[in-house]
């Protein structure tokens, strides 16, 4: 029992951290595209994101090859399934922002992925969303006066 524990947490673990750099590494490239003094913290977002998300890989790996890679016999996959699900609904979330806006993009994918990743407390999830997107209308739009993207469908 103990051992399909450290299974599911390797392969969580690694699924994660690998779905963390995709993810990172695809908005690092697209902040590229932006101009000016407004790329500084969306790339360092990412930078951070990046960082993270290799920090946690190589923590993992080092606790399992310290554990022996021998003692998993057995790899569970469907972590890697639902991290890949995870960052491909991230990454088509980042591609409707210029044509459906920030704000109901980001809405599907803070409902989207925690319902793909088998988190079920659907009143967290809507809960979580909207203190999330209140506070990111309240820093950005409000207290510094920046608009976010409106996309072209709603212009």
């Amino acid at each position: 029992m103990n051992q399909s524990i450290s299974i599911k947490s390797v392969t969580d673990e690694v699924a994660f951290s690998l779905t963390a750099i995709l993810a990172a590494s695809f908005l690092l490239v697209k902040t590229s595209e932006i101009t000016g003094a407004s790329s500084l913290f969306p790339t360092a977002i990412c930078g951070v994101m990046l960082g993270c998300g290799v920090l946690s890989l190589v923590k993992t790996l080092v606790a399992w090859f310290r554990q022996g890679p021998g003692a998993i016999r057995k790899i569970d996959v469907s972590g890697f399934v639902y991290g890949a699900f995870a960052a491909v609904a991230l990454v088509i979330a980042v591609l409707l922002v210029p044509y459906i806006g920030y704000f109901s993009a980001i809405t599907l994918l803070l409902v989207g992925i925690p319902l793909m990743l088998r988190y079920r407390n659907l009143l967290m999830v809507l809960l979580m969303t909207l203190i999330f997107e209140g506070a990111i209308y309240l820093i950005f739009v409000e207290a510094f006066s920046r608009r976010l993207p409106a996309g072209s469908l709603f212009q």
